[in-house]
C-alpha cells in the first residue's frame, strides 16, 4: 500500500487494510513519523495562546493588551513526531 493512498473501507469493526476501528495509519519515512504537506495545510497556524501583555505609554498611562502567540510549526512537528512514536512503542510493546 503506497504511504498516502486512502484506507480502504471499513469490514466488520476493522478497516480492510487490517487497522482496527478507531485507529488511523501513521506516515513514516526511515522508521520515523513523517509529516506529511496534507497534515501542515490542515494545522499550520492553528495551535496559539494568549496572554496580558499590558505597557505603558510614553505618557504613563497603563494599557490593556492581550498578545496572541501562535506555536511555531517546528515545535507542532516535534510534538507530533513524539506523540506519533510513543503510541508506536507502545502498540509494539502491547502486542503478544
Amino acid at each position: 500500500m503506497n504511504r498516502r493512498e486512502a484506507i480502504p473501507h471499513k469490514q466488520g469493526g476493522e478497516l480492510a487494510s487490517g487497522v482496527p476501528s478507531g485507529y488511523a495509519l501513521i506516515p513514516l519515512r526511515n522508521g520515523s513519523p513523517e509529516v506529511t504537506n496534507e497534515m501542515k495545510v490542515e494545522c499550520i497556524g492553528e495551535f496559539s495562546w494568549q496572554e496580558e501583555a499590558p505597557y505603558y505609554d510614553e505618557d504613563g498611562e497603563l494599557h490593556d493588551y492581550v498578545a496572541t502567540h501562535t506555536v511555531p510549526w517546528s515545535v507542532c512537528k516535534a510534538i507530533y513526531k513524539k506523540m506519533a512514536s510513543v503510541a508506536h512503542r507502545k502498540q509494539q510493546e502491547d502486542q503478544p
